[in-house]
């Protein structure tokens, strides 16, 4: 068993090889133990942290995201749909997961259980690079564009359903 500190706010590096040994950049406040007998995720691309301390994994080459108490005991596994391609991931206040499927080119919305709730922006997205989700029910994609659209960031709200687009082609914008 290994133990692996983790920031509970800022990760800044994150990196899980085959054998499933985490490394992490700047880690503070959250330990976790990873069992030596942890699956291997293959293409480990994005993480958030819930409240409790649970790590979630969006884990390309397996097409599914990966959730792991602060102990690194897998408590779920969450396959995409359509032979998706999970990206980046965040949570909302209620525990739901947001997942960019960059091959299906939109977010699918989880409930905290790992059901699907909903697919969308798929007439928007064509490269994100970027997800949150506020604390009023919004969801934020910063999408790269590509040679017929400009780069944007789409908000949703949490339920699916497109508000407005903001161009970002011209200025500096974080999300």
């Amino acid at each position: 068993m290994k133990r692996i500190l983790l920031s509970a706010f800022l990760i800044t590096t994150l990196m899980i090889l085959a054998s499933g040994i985490m490394y992490t950049a700047q880690a503070q406040s959250l330990v976790l133990q990873i069992p030596s007998d942890l699956p291997a995720l293959a293409g480990a691309w994005d993480v958030t942290i819930d409240p409790s301390g649970n790590l979630y994994v969006s884990a390309t080459g397996d097409r599914q995201i990966v959730k792991l108490n602060p102990m690194g005991q897998e408590l779920m596994r969450i396959s995409l749909p359509e032979e998706g391609d999970p990206r980046e991931i965040d949570l909302d206040a209620l525990g739901n997961i947001y997942v960019v499927d960059s091959w299906n080119r939109c977010v699918h919305k989880f409930f905290p259980s790992g059901n699907l709730v909903v697919s969308f922006g798929n007439d928007n997205i064509y490269l994100a690079r970027a997800l949150a989700v506020d604390g009023v029910g919004q969801v934020y994609i910063a999408d790269q564009g590509s040679w017929i659209q400009e780069p944007k960031v789409h908000v949703y709200t949490t339920s699916g359903t497109y508000t407005r687009s903001i161009d970002i082609a011209d200025r500096d914008v974080a999300l």
